[in-house]
């Protein structure tokens, strides 16, 4: 590199009078310059750094004179032509433009230009819904709501939210606030537990479930013990027959599901709350340890976390099927989930890495939120409310809570818990359990009914029964002495019912002319069904996915498979 193309060329263009531009060039050799700090530094031409307090000072701190210049202490900003769009910020060699609030200054133009406030993957409202207005932004607070001086919208006072966290050796909860828990009013809900590691709630029916690993069982209690409920006060067992590890458990509140993990079978089940052993049904297999999971009442999808040596993060529809990988890349050990509803964004915590992140529900824009190795390499669940971000550290013992002030600053709020080990969390507020329609409602399914999408719902048989060809019943699956084995020929005429998938607001009763599928497939070896519509050309047509064994013996994943009929 020769000399001249060392040198770094720095033009100033400073207006005095109306009619006088004086423009001055710099030259200087920055070739391993010093490194100067940007706010109390600053740097010469001949590299040196020296201290803003010796700039214009009269003396030759420098040494080049560089610190002295001829415009030391004049006021640019005097100037009626300064080209500052909001305001004059007047230095002492020179000065420089700045802007209102709500506004950022474009260096190419000088000019103030409006701030999409909202724009951010992490919205300054938090989870209330974000609208930018010129030079500010608005926050739809919703029902209920107002404004709070430090952040855009916070509960009314009438509404009293609370935590719920497990141990090893109970389950209590406490108030919370904006700023603080309530220490001095943890209050025991369940005592003699011997390690629950999992629960969640139903406000609407008023129900808590827990997972409790030492004995392998999931139990039921009432949940606000001074309102009605179906269950009693005391707690009784839910289940506990083939149980191993259940790790991560979810409530869909609306149709009363339980979905849980299990680390050692490698699966998810669910089951009716209402009756949950003739309901029990394996809906997804051959996971790699299994976790956290949390389920999308609203939008019909469950969310959960494997563990294993190659850590994702997947999400299906509630009854199973769509399937699909939606982080899989830069994880450790994931451990906790939640779903945020306002934000429509999932969070989760890695101990491995010591990161909370959040991504949106098809696992786009993808973040990081908070990194702390101190708080979160023991960490356990994380929840959102609002602005905060609550976890559970079993190690040191303690409910830590970042509040956000700003778009990318949270302040952190430890509660030390007197627990020998707190487990999995819950915040319990309406707003965590929004209303939807029950997809369940007018359901005929013999046994269970499960969420499809966000307007239907198909009917799901329990371990060891198979799914009738009407869709809505289940028989036991009797592979032995079965004297009659009736084939039902798709290619024939077939008339199927909107009843079918249980929801009569999905599909009119139809009757179909003729099938484009010549399969032949035994009634006792199909599982399930799955009803779509489709529309080309202004022609109707009715697709069933069909899921069947080829193999009643051989129950493995490489056995089940899959036919599209189309009924036009």
């Amino acid at each position: 590199m020769n000399k001249i193309t060392s040198f770094l060329n720095v033009i100033f263009i400073i207006t005095f009078t109306q009619k006088v531009n004086v423009t001055v060039l710099f030259y200087g050799d920055y070739d391993n310059a010093e490194e100067c700090n940007v706010k109390s530094e600053f740097k010469c031409w001949n590299k040196r750094c020296v201290f803003n307090n010796q700039v214009c000072d009269g003396f030759d701190n420098c040494g080049d004179n560089s610190d002295e210049p001829w415009n030391c202490n004049i006021n640019e900003c005097k100037s009626k032509h300064n080209n500052c769009g909001h305001r004059c910020i007047d230095d002492k060699i020179g000065f420089h433009c700045d802007c209102f609030l709500g506004y950022k200054l474009n260096n190419k133009t000088n000019k103030c230009e409006d701030v999409d406030e909202c724009l951010g993957i992490t919205s300054v409202c938090g989870n209330m819904s974000c609208f930018n207005v010129h030079g500010s932004f608005e926050c739809d607070c919703g029902e209920n709501k107002t404004v709070h001086s430090l952040y855009p919208c916070k509960r009314q006072e009438n509404e009293k939210p609370f935590i719920l966290f497990v141990t090893n050796e109970d389950i209590r909860f406490t108030n919370i606030s904006f700023y603080a828990m309530d220490i001095n009013a943890l209050d025991q809900l369940y005592h003699n537990v011997s390690k629950a590691v999992a629960v969640d709630y139903s406000l609407r029916s008023n129900y808590i479930l827990w997972s409790d690993v030492s004995e392998n069982k999931l139990f039921i209690g009432k949940f606000n013990k001074s309102k009605p409920s179906k269950f009693s006060n005391t707690k009784r067992i839910f289940l506990e027959s083939d149980l191993k590890g259940v790790d991560g458990i979810a409530v869909d509140w609306i149709h009363d599901l339980l979905y849980w993990t299990d680390r050692d079978r490698k699966t998810i089940e669910v089951c009716s709350i209402n009756n949950p052993n003739d309901t029990r049904s394996v809906l997804i297999t051959e996971l790699d340890k299994p976790r956290g999971i949390a389920v999308n009442v609203v939008q019909s999808f469950i969310v959960w976390l494997n563990c294993g040596q190659q850590p994702k993060i997947e999400r299906a529809a509630q009854d199973g099927s769509n399937r699909k990988i939606i982080v899989e890349k830069d994880l450790g050990n994931p451990n906790g989930i939640t779903i945020d509803y306002t934000e429509k964004r999932i969070y989760w915590l890695d101990t491995a890495i010591s990161k909370i992140s959040a991504c949106d529900f098809d696992g786009s824009h993808r973040e990081i939120i908070l990194h702390s190795p101190h708080y979160f390499s023991e960490a356990f669940s994380i929840n959102v409310f609002e602005s905060v971000i609550y976890g559970s550290s079993r190690k040191l013992g303690l409910i830590f809570r970042f509040i956000k002030i700003s778009e990318n600053e949270y302040k952190f709020k430890p509660t030390i818990i007197n627990a020998k080990s707190i487990n999995d969390l819950k915040i319990v507020h309406e707003s965590k359990q929004p209303l939807t329609h029950n997809r369940c409602k007018s359901s005929k399914c013999s046994h269970l009914c499960l969420p499809h999408n966000e307007t239907c719902s198909v009917c799901i048989c329990p371990v060891n029964h198979i799914l009738k060809i009407d869709g809505l019943s289940c028989v036991k699956n009797v592979t032995e002495n079965h004297h009659t084995s009736e084939r039902y020929s798709f290619f024939k005429k077939v008339k199927i019912k909107a009843s079918r998938i249980s929801n009569a607001n999905c599909f009119n009763e139809f009757e179909s002319n003729g099938i484009n599928n010549h399969d032949q497939i035994e009634e006792k070896h199909i599982l399930y069904f799955v009803i779509s519509l489709e529309q080309v050309s202004g022609d109707v047509y009715f697709k069933i996915i069909v899921m069947y064994l080829a193999n009643q013996k051989n129950l493995t994943a490489d056995n089940f498979n899959t036919t599209e009929i189309t009924i036009v």
